[in-house]
């Protein structure tokens, strides 16, 4: 993860630490928030080149972030990333008025960490 996220290396030196992150969580069975991380990682630094591996990476993120207790700030940064995407990519909600990260179920989304947190202008943008 240092490796992956650090200032060192480049790209493809990066992005390989954190698929390798990913392949220990994996291996060693986890499923709690170092999962989350490494799938976070993963995400991250997939968007420049390969979005559709990307998105997939923060959706488990997310979902894994999701049955975590305390861990809405973390569902909130990924939900942030994810509404950042779509609206680069022109969709800013689907048909249903949902915002990217938010899967309906009261509770979920950016809104309610965000205004735990603190975090105003993810609140008003999520618009809760």
């Amino acid at each position: 993860i240092e490796t992956a996220l650090g200032p060192q290396g480049s790209p493809y030196q990066r992005r390989s630490a954190a698929l390798q992150a990913l392949q220990i969580a994996r291996s060693e069975g986890w499923t709690d928030s170092r999962l989350g991380f490494s799938y976070f990682a993963v995400g991250r630094l997939s968007l420049a080149d390969e979005l559709d591996a990307a998105v997939a990476a923060l959706a488990n993120a997310a979902r894994i972030y999701r049955t975590l207790p305390d861990a809405g700030i973390h569902v909130a940064h990924i939900d942030m990333q994810m509404a950042a995407f779509a609206l680069s990519a022109g969709q800013p909600a689907d048909d249903q008025g949902r915002s990217p990260g938010d899967d309906g179920q009261p509770g979920s989304g950016a809104g309610p960490a965000a205004r735990q947190h603190g975090l105003g202008a993810l609140w008003l943008w999520h618009g809760r």
